[in-house]
C-alpha cells in the first residue's frame, strides 16, 4: 500500500447532487442520482487520480471490479451518515474477493485477482464493520516512503515490521487495515 492523492476538486455531478434539493442525500441517493451518471463520474475521477489502482492493495482497477471505498465507515454514529457522499472520505478499491456473485460463483471471471479460499481472505473491499476509522491506515495520509504495506508474489497484503516502525505507525494498525482476519 503507498499514498494515494485525495481528488484535487468535487466532481461537476457530486455538487450538482448536493445542491439539488429534490435529492435524497444520502449514498443510496448519489447512486440513483442522474441515473447513476453523477457516481459513475465520481468514481472515474477517484480512479484516475489514483492511476487506476486499488488503494489498498495497488491492482489495477476494472469495471468489473471497482468499488467506492468509504474510508470512515457509512455505519460510524458519530460522522459515517454526514461523509456518505463526501470525495474527501472516498477512495477507489477493489472488491478484494468480497463480492458476493464472485465468493458465491464455482468459477470466477478472473481467478487470478482473488486468493482461494474466498471467504478467508477478503481485504480491500470488506466492510469495517463497527470499528472506527482510527483502527485503519487513511492511504491519503501515509509517508510517500517506505510503503507500510507490501503484496507478495500470491496476491496476499503483508505488513513491513521495519516500514512502520521508521514511519511512527503502528503494526497492529497496517495490519488491521490489509485483512480482516485481525
Amino acid at each position: 500500500m503507498k499514498r494515494v492523492a485525495g481528488l484535487p476538486s468535487t466532481p461537476d455531478g457530486l455538487l450538482r447532487f448536493r445542491t439539488d434539493k429534490s435529492a435524497t442525500q444520502t449514498w443510496t441517493g448519489f447512486g440513483s442520482f442522474e441515473a447513476g451518471a453523477a457516481k459513475r463520474e465520481l468514481t472515474r475521477d477517484l480512479v484516475t487520480c489514483q492511476f487506476g489502482l486499488c488503494c489498498y492493495c495497488e491492482i489495477s482497477l476494472r469495471e468489473d471490479d471497482i468499488q467506492l471505498e468509504h474510508f470512515i465507515p457509512r455505519s460510524d454514529p458519530s460522522v459515517g451518515a454526514a461523509l456518505e457522499p463526501d470525495e474527501r472520505n472516498l477512495l477507489a478499491a477493489c472488491k478484494g474477493g468480497s463480492n458476493a456473485n464472485f465468493a458465491a460463483s464455482t468459477r470466477l471471471p478472473d481467478p487470478s485477482r482473488f486468493l482461494p479460499p474466498v471467504r478467508s481472505n477478503l481485504s480491500c473491499g470488506s466492510a469495517k464493520g463497527d470499528r472506527p476509522a482510527a483502527q485503519f491506515l487513511d492511504p491519503r495520509t501515509l509517508p510517500a516512503r517506505p510503503p507500510l504495506v507490501r503484496v507478495d508474489l500470491e496476491g496476499a497484503l503483508l505488513v513491513d515490521p521495519e516500514a512502520c516502525a521508521s514511519a511512527g505507525s503502528r503494526q497492529t494498525v497496517s495490519r488491521r487495515t490489509s485483512t480482516t482476519s485481525d
